[in-house]
Parts: structure tokens; sequence; C-alpha cells
């Protein structure tokens, strides 16, 4: 009986306890490494650094699981990052949709009056807006393995696709609570948003396109300071 629980009929462990195996695990890594290197925010270098690690490790970790649990030949590709698919086209197709997604809000926002917008220029906003560029893309790909990498799809296995879209995409607005200026009403927009990238997953099967939509929202949506 117990072994008819954790495992499937073909011998491999079910889809669920992979599902928590990994997000346990890369919890785990994220948790550790803040630990760690105590990043003071989301941007700047040791934000870069965390990131970076985080997203070497859970790469190597969804590999592994690939392999041994799933017994897969194909780990890349089964974790959400194929290279037999066009990468590139993919990504340019995902910065200029969220581009368009953000850009759209902004003027809706405009168009209501409730705010207003001031050109600014000099040293410490570019540099603020260089490091951006260089922490985003990363720290994106970090929460597209987190979120719509190898533990969705080991969850979409177990429960189906649009159920495992509600729940990641949930799970996916609760750390940005934390965001500067972050509210309620945002993390029901955020969760909406993580509903959006699930679906460009189903779409493609892999994480190249939301990934440049979460690359490019994300930076766009956090002006520098």
């Amino acid at each position: 009986m117990a072994i008819a629980v954790l495992r499937s009929l073909d011998g491999r462990v079910r889809p669920i306890w992979r599902f928590l195996i990994a997000a346990l695990l890369a919890f785990a890594c994220w948790f550790g490494v803040g630990l760690l290197l105590r990043p003071p925010s989301i941007i700047g270098g040791v934000a870069l650094i965390a990131f970076t690690i985080v997203v070497a490790v859970n790469v190597s970790i969804f590999y592994a699981l690939s392999l041994t649990l799933d017994r897969t030949t194909r780990p890349m590709a089964y974790i959400g990052l194929p290279t037999d698919v066009p990468v590139a086209r993919l990504i340019a197709i995902g910065f200029a949709f969220g581009a368009a997604m953000v850009s759209l809000a902004v003027l809706v926002i405009a168009i209501g009056g409730t705010t207003s917008f001031r050109w600014r220029m000099d040293g410490a906003m570019l540099q603020a807006a260089a490091m951006q560029m260089v922490v985003f893309p990363v720290a994106a790909l970090h929460e597209e393995l987190m979120f719509r990498g190898y533990p969705f799809q080991r969850l979409t296995e177990s429960i189906g696709a649009w159920p495992a879209v509600i729940i990641l995409s949930v799970l996916f607005a609760v750390p940005h609570l934390f965001n500067p200026n972050s509210t309620i009403y945002a993390a029901f927009n955020t969760a909406a948003v993580g509903s959006l990238l699930g679906a460009s997953y189903l779409l493609t099967r892999s994480l190249w396109l939301p990934w440049g939509i979460h690359w490019v929202a994300a930076a766009y949506g956090f002006p520098p300071r």
C-alpha cells in the first residue's frame, strides 16, 4: 500500500511527491542563500549574486530530479529550457508583449489622471537603471524556474494544468507582498500576471516566452529610485 501511494504504475515516484520534493528544495535553496548573503533589496550587486546562485542551484536540483525521479533523457527540456525551439524569437516576443502590457497599464493610469510623470536623467538614475537591466533578467529567470519550471510541471501532471496555474499563481503573488509599496490589490494583480505566465508556458511548453514577458515587465514596472 505504501509503495502504491509513493509510486505510479510505471515505477516512478508520483508527480505530487516530485512536486513537493522540488518545491521544498527550491525554497530551502532560496532561504539559505538569503540568510547567507542577506541581499538588502531586489536590486544591487549582492542581489545579483544571490539570484545567480539560486538559479544555478535550482537548475542543478531540477536537472538531477529529472534524471533520477523522472527518468527522462532530456532533462533541460523537461524542466522547461529546451534548446530545440526558437529560443531567441520566443524571448523577443515575450519581451515585446511584456513591454506593451506594462505600457498599456501605465497609459490607463495616466488617462485616469491618478499619476504624473517627471523626466530625470542623472548619473545615479543611469547607474540604477543599468543595474536593473542586469539583475532583473536573472531574477525573472529565478522566479520562472520556481513557479513555471519543474515544480509547476509536476503539479500539472498531478492535478491538471489550470488548477496548477491557479495554485502557483497565488503562491507567486505571496513573495511580492514584500516588494516596496506593495498592497493587496497589487498581489491580486501579480497573481493575474502569474496566470498569464503559466498560460504562456502551456502554450509553448518552454520557459522562454514567459521569461521574456517577466523580464521586461519586472524591469519596466520597478523604476529606479
